[in-house]
């Protein structure tokens, strides 16, 4: 899907090249009109006419609006996610062990634990 900024550059090199063209209103082609009458036109303007005469004619009335602004990136502010659940708990560490073989592997497992609860 296009951004708006994206929508306004396609258009904006459209219209640049049909003012190098340096024709007439009167001699552009009907597409070209149109072109011009959508970089003019303001969501307020009503419907725009199907004549190509009635178009050009529109477009003298609007031409003087001068060109659109560049629209701006939308700026959007994330608030911190909220603290998982149950992450304010104590954490489980088993008792002591009486076997002194597994001490050293309790004692990493505590450690994981612990620094897992505080990530």
């Amino acid at each position: 899907m296009l951004q708006a900024k994206d929508i306004y550059d396609v258009l904006q090199s459209k219209v640049q090249a049909i003012r190098e063209k340096n024709l007439p209103h009167e001699k552009w082609m009907v597409s070209e009109v149109n072109t011009m009458m959508q970089w003019y036109k303001q969501p307020e303007d009503g419907d725009m006419p199907s004549k190509k005469a009635d178009k050009l004619a529109r477009y003298h009335e609007i031409k003087g609006r001068g060109d659109p602004p560049m629209p701006q990136p939308i700026q959007i502010t994330i608030a911190p996610l909220p603290p998982l659940v149950g992450s304010e708990l104590e954490p489980i560490i088993p008792e002591e062990v009486d076997d002194p073989g597994k001490q050293d592997d309790d004692d990493a497992a505590k450690a994981l634990l612990l620094f897992t609860m505080e990530v």
